[in-house]
C-alpha cells in the first residue's frame, strides 16, 4: 500500500468502464457517510513519480473534484507489465460480476444496513437484485400471507403483492433475474 497524490495517477485511456450520474451520486454519498474505502491498483509509469490506474478511475476523479489533485489515494502498487495490466482491466470487474447472489444473505444484510442518507439508501435498494427464484417466490404469495422474500425478508401482506419492472409494489425489493 502507498499513498499517491492524485494528481501523480494517469487514467488508463482503455478503460472502457462507463459511470452514470447515479452511481457518481451513490459514491459520492457513501464516501461522505463512511470514507474513502478500498485500494485503487496501478503500476509503476516510465513517467518519473506517476503511476497508471487499472481500476479505481472513477474513486480517482471524485477524489480530485472534492479534495483537489494534492489529496494522497490508497493505492495497491502492483508489479505487472502492460500487457498483464491491460489484462486485468479487461477482466477485473467482469469475473467479479459473473459471481452469483446468495438471496438469503443478501436480504439478511439489507435488513441490517441503513444508511444515513435516505437517497443513498434508495440508490442501494434499487442496484441490489435478488435471484429469479426469489422473484417467481414473491410473485406466487398468496393473500394474507407472510410472504419469504429471498429466504429471508418478511412482511405481512393482506394483498396480492404486483412486481413491476422486477420490483415489488409491496416492499421496494428490486427482484430482478440474475445467474446463480
Amino acid at each position: 500500500m502507498k499513498k499517491i497524490a492524485a494528481k501523480n495517477l494517469i487514467p488508463d485511456p482503455l478503460n472502457w468502464h462507463t459511470h452514470g450520474a447515479e452511481q457518481r451520486e451513490a459514491l459520492g454519498k457513501i464516501f461522505e457517510e463512511v470514507g474513502f474505502v478500498g485500494f485503487v491498483l496501478v503500476r509503476k509509469s516510465s513517467q518519473r513519480g506517476k503511476y497508471h490506474i487499472i481500476d479505481g478511475h472513477e474513486r480517482v476523479a471524485m477524489i480530485t473534484e472534492r479534495f483537489g489533485p494534492n489529496e494522497l489515494v490508497d493505492c495497491s502498487v502492483l508489479d505487472l507489465t502492460e500487457d498483464e495490466a491491460k489484462k486485468i482491466l479487461a477482466t477485473h470487474d467482469s469475473i467479479g460480476s459473473m459471481g452469483g447472489v446468495d438471496d438469503a444473505l443478501l436480504a439478511e444484510l439489507m435488513e441490517s444496513v441503513k444508511f444515513d442518507d435516505e437517497d443513498l439508501q434508495r440508490i442501494v435498494n434499487g442496484a441490489l437484485t435478488f435471484s429469479d427464484e426469489a422473484l417467481k417466490a414473491h410473485e406466487t404469495q398468496s393473500a394474507d400471507t407472510v410472504s419469504e422474500v429471498a429466504d429471508g425478508v418478511s412482511e405481512r401482506t393482506n394483498e396480492q403483492p404486483e412486481a413491476k419492472a422486477g420490483k415489488c409494489s409491496k416492499c421496494g425489493a428490486v427482484l430482478a433475474e440474475t445467474s446463480k
